[in-house]
């Protein structure tokens, strides 16, 4: 299972931050969609997402609360080459 885009500003979402019960509700709901995971559960952060919203660039306080022993963190870059097209094009 993957948990996509988990950076603060998405997950949680920028007007929970400062609102208690709500930054909770958002806590739980992570925690739900991490125990659906039957076999592996595969968390990303990209580097930055930036949305109408504004431009994010902290991974997710949620992931540092996940226990540290049951967690492999692994990372990747990709260079962007100039004239590098989007797949689906």
């Amino acid at each position: 299972m993957f948990v996509n885009s988990l950076v603060d500003g998405i997950t949680p979402h920028h007007r929970s931050l400062d609102d208690f019960e709500a930054l909770e509700e958002e806590r739980k709901l992570f925690y739900v969609a991490c125990s659906r995971a039957k076999t592996q559960l595969y968390l990303t952060a990209p580097n930055y997402f930036s949305s109408y919203s504004g431009y994010f660039d902290k991974p997710s306080r949620f992931i540092a609360e996940l226990s540290a022993d049951e967690v492999t963190v692994e990372t990747t870059r990709r260079t962007m080459i100039e004239d590098d097209d989007p797949i689906w094009w």
